[in-house]
């Protein structure tokens, strides 16, 4: 495409990515713009921001200091406290900021995605596709909506800038590629330690579409079975890749069929040049001329081509330029490059491990066996699986079933899992997407999970804004692949049941014809050694590629009910109330939504409302700590101090080393008059949490308080 003084010297595919792009954004802040409206949430907002002196005091060298020494919150993520002190610095501690910071992230998130997605492969439909759902799918409210869940849209920013800097390093290797790829996966690590599944993740890419790593080169057809171009631009020389990645395609099916087909018209070396025959119909070249330096499109003569380097196609060079790719790499040296990766990887997640052990939010094995936990993960990931595809009834807080699930639901869901396993294994050759995306949703999911239960809950929506991306590779690619089979059904069954005329070769010459007006036959090339070629349809596949629009109607008709299923989601973010609401109506037995319903009913003075919805709680879980802590308060709120000591002692049992336990149990000691039971509740919460302003308080005021028993 030829450039125009005054526009942008831009190509077809770049505006229709550029306009894709656009639509993308704007559809993402219709759905999610309703956030400016909302309020901080008290699951974690208050914790994060309003009630965080570090953070709601903004950007200063201490609090900075502070996001790097400490574990707050159960958690290691200075990047994430320094995102929300800058939030706090340009908006102070109005919500509409910090809840548009998040849009803002997702969308940009988006954006990275589809460009990404677009650079490996060449097929743009199946990379915006892959970026709609990303931007639209209900799962990922949680992520968006909820302003303390900064770290999963700004781990995901850094996730994405990585693989990014990874295709860059692969094109062409170096240290000064490497060590910034390195570093930028070091920042997402210290936005949220999910991002310790990268490494693999890169791994699988190394498969597909990179195509570094290969164990085998052709399919049962003898065709080529890996022909993804490696960099968008870079063309594999004899199979009609450009045109193949200008359609949105992407599959190596139609590039092998454009090998068989070309063999009609020129023959194809060992390195997957096209070599073209001669005058007198040789299918080999000159010997003469074989060498020769052809003429550029520069206009000079002698001047060679420079070879395509590190991740570009390299037609005629061996396997590589057989397959399209890069020079298969083999699996020990890719693992072996990744090592910084995975050192840093396992400094973090030892770090998170330690933090979380620290500050008691760990369930050990006598509330969760190590069997439950099994259990429970193999139902999630089906259960993750099924709300992909139909996302409702989602959830703020999805309650653990413990012993209660039946055995037949985690053999079930093992099953399954082995079954799509061993499928998309056995589909890795004619379709390498598939295992792929299957393995990085399995993969991503490892660290949240449940093998190291975290919190009570069973599972959670914003654990999947990054495995989900997996699953919607699968969509987008299977679909395109679909959509290309059922038209060329289509397009044969017409064929074959209408006449239609005749394409003749190009460049062939028409025999003639007497009884034609001009002496030829039209649609019909001239007969060779008196065999005449069959004829081509018109609506042959072959020359007329499906339309983008039947796939964009289909991609419509999936992204609008998806659209608008996120929208009502956010709206459920509205405010404490409503969400909690929510919870409890659309999960049975959601003892953790009626328990944080009660508080936010507590905090509007509705204590009588409160207490009942606490006591139904505990009706379905007695053990449930939050509950107990509550009822607790509930208690020494109305003075009755004796009777807050059972729920405090039932909920230590849950968690021992929880802080606010311990420093609720000294209060109400304390207020009984006893004062050495009281102070060392005191100084066991700021063993487990030090400077906790409120332990510190209640120990000095031990220190004042003469010790007599109260008779309450």
């Amino acid at each position: 495409m030829s450039g125009v003084v005054g526009k942008p010297n831009l190509s077809r595919s770049q505006w229709r990515a550029i306009w894709l792009g656009v639509g993308i954004v704007l559809i993402t802040l219709a759905v999610y713009g309703q956030v400016v409206h909302h309020d901080f949430i008290d699951f974690d907002d208050y914790e994060y921001i309003t009630e965080n002196p570090h953070v709601r005091t903004g950007l200063t060298l201490e609090n900075i200091v502070w996001a790097f020494t400490s574990y707050h919150s159960h958690n290691w993520h200075p990047l994430t406290w320094i995102s929300h002190m800058a939030d706090v610095q340009l908006f102070g501690l109005v919500p509409a900021g910090h809840h548009l910071v998040n849009v803002a992230f997702h969308a940009v998130n988006s954006l990275l995605l589809m460009a990404l997605l677009w650079r490996v492969t060449g097929a743009l439909g199946p990379s915006a596709f892959v970026a709609a759902l990303f931007a639209l799918h209900p799962l990922h409210v949680e992520s968006v909506a909820w302003a303390a869940e900064r770290k999963d849209v700004l781990s995901c920013f850094f996730w994405l800038m990585t693989i990014g800097m990874y295709v860059r390093y692969v094109r062409r290797p170096g240290w000064k590629r490497y060590l910034p790829m390195v570093a930028v996966f070091a920042l997402g690590l210290m936005a949220k330690q999910m991002l310790v599944t990268l490494p693999f993740v890169l791994l699988l890419l190394d498969f597909w579409p990179l195509g570094r790593w290969r164990p085998w080169l052709a399919n049962e057809s003898g065709g080529i079975s890996f022909p993804m171009r490696g960099v968008r631009g870079q063309e594999t020389a004899g199979t009609g890749v450009a045109a193949m990645a200008e359609s949105g395609a992407g599959s190596h099916v139609v590039v092998t069929r454009a090998v068989r087909e070309k063999k009609s018209d020129a023959a194809v070396s060992p390195s997957g040049k096209s070599l073209s025959p001669s005058r007198e119909g040789a299918s080999s070249p000159s010997p003469g001329k074989a060498t020769e330096a052809k003429k550029g499109d520069d206009g000079k003569r002698g001047r060679k081509r420079t070879p395509p380097r590190g991740g570009e196609m390299k037609a005629g060079a061996g396997e590589a330029g057989r397959t399209g790719g890069t020079a298969p790499i083999s699996f020990g040296r890719l693992v072996l490059e990744k090592t910084p990766f995975f050192i840093l990887a396992g400094i973090a997640g030892a770090i998170v491990f330690a933090v979380q052990l620290k500050s008691g939010v760990l369930y050990g094995l006598p509330a969760f066996p190590l069997t439950v936990r099994i259990e429970n993960a193999l139902v999630s990931y089906v259960a993750y699986l099924g709300k992909t595809l139909w996302p409702v009834n989602l959830a703020v807080f999805y309650p653990h079933p413990l012993h209660a699930l039946p055995l037949w639901k985690p053999l079930g869901a093992a099953g399954l899992l082995l079954a799509v396993s061993a499928a998309v294994l056995r589909l890795r050759k004619r379709h390498p997407y598939l295992p792929v995306g299957w393995f990085w949703y399995l993969g991503t999911l490892i660290p949240v999970i449940g093998l190291v239960q975290v919190g009570v809950q069973a599972m959670a929506d914003r654990y999947t804004y990054i495995p989900s991306v997996g699953l919607f590779l699968m969509i987008a690619w299977g679909g395109w692949e679909l959509i290309r089979w059922l038209y060329r059904i289509s397009m044969d069954c017409v064929a074959t049941t209408s006449p239609s005329p005749s394409i003749p070769r190009t460049g062939a010459s028409e025999a003639a014809d007497p009884g034609h007006p001009e002496g030829k036959t039209p649609g019909r090339e001239k007969a060779k050694n008196g065999v005449r070629p069959p004829e081509r349809p018109l609506t042959s596949p072959a020359h007329r590629p499906p339309s983008r629009w039947i796939a964009g109607g289909l991609a419509l008709t999936a992204l609008l009910p998806l659209s608008f299923l996120t929208w009502k989601q956010t709206g459920y973010w509205r405010d404490n109330a409503t969400l909690y609401e929510h919870a409890a109506r659309v999960v049975p037995d959601n003892y953790w939504a009626y328990n944080n319903l009660g508080a936010a009913l507590a905090e509007r003075g509705q204590r009588e409302e409160a207490e009942a919805l606490f006591a139904k709680s505990l009706a379905i879980m007695p053990g449930y700590p939050g509950a107990n802590r509550n009822m607790a308060v509930a208690r020494y709120k109305k003075g009755r101090y004796v009777e807050a000591l059972p729920f405090l002692a039932k909920a230590l049992e849950a968690q021992p080393r929880n802080p606010e336990l311990h420093y609720t149990r000294g209060a109400v000691l304390l207020k009984l008059g006893r004062s050495a039971e009281a102070a060392a509740a005191f100084r066991e919460a700021l063993a487990l949490r030090p400077a906790d302003p409120d332990a510190a308080a209640g120990l000095r005021e031990v220190s004042v308080t003469p010790s007599s028993p109260a008779h309450r």
